[in-house]
């Protein structure tokens, strides 16, 4: 199931890239460049590292991504901005940190109603969640592959100590 899902990322990528023209096979190995929201020092940057592995090991001496972390080439907070204007060709993201330009960020970039990793990319690959990612970056001019997926994030924030049941009452959460 992984396999398939990611198989099916990853020809959609290649295929939007031979659209767009960004990879010509008669011009020998295209190097793109691409970064990521995530820095070097946050483990979820490792999903975005193991796309490029797979990447560069199935383009072979036609494709490479040369791979660089968040906040080496742009602030993680511009990196839609960039790859939007074209200042750089990829860029790895979590769609809730666009949730000011756009709502539908927030969906698209989180497990709504309690969705496991597996059902969130069950959603996106067999259920319509691709067509909306794409409708909604889309408006941006920007195309998306979900190439991974993390557990969701859970807890409660706030300013008070909560350390036992009793500490919840009154609270509105």
């Amino acid at each position: 199931m992984k396999r398939k899902v990611f198989l099916t990322g990853l020809l959609g990528m290649l295929s939007i890239i031979l659209v767009f023209g960004i990879f010509d096979s008669t011009a020998g190995t295209k190097k793109i460049k691409m970064t990521s929201v995530w820095s070097a020092g946050i483990q979820l940057i490792e999903i975005d590292k193991h796309f490029v592995k797979l990447v560069n090991e199935l383009g072979g001496d036609q494709l490479q991504i040369k791979f660089f972390p968040g906040g080496s080439l742009v602030p993680a907070f511009e990196v839609f901005n960039a790859v939007r204007e074209g200042t750089i060709p990829m860029g790895a993201d979590w769609g809730g940190y666009w949730a000011g330009k756009n709502e539908a960020f927030n969906i698209i970039g989180s497990h709504p109603m309690g969705l496991t990793a597996t059902d969130y990319m069950v959603w996106v690959y067999q259920a319509g969640g691709f067509e909306l990612i794409q409708e909604v970056y889309g408006k941006y001019g920007l195309v998306c592959i979900p190439h991974g997926v993390h557990s969701a994030e859970s807890g409660v924030r706030g300013h008070k100590a909560i350390n036992t049941i009793a500490d919840y009452k009154g609270m509105k959460i």
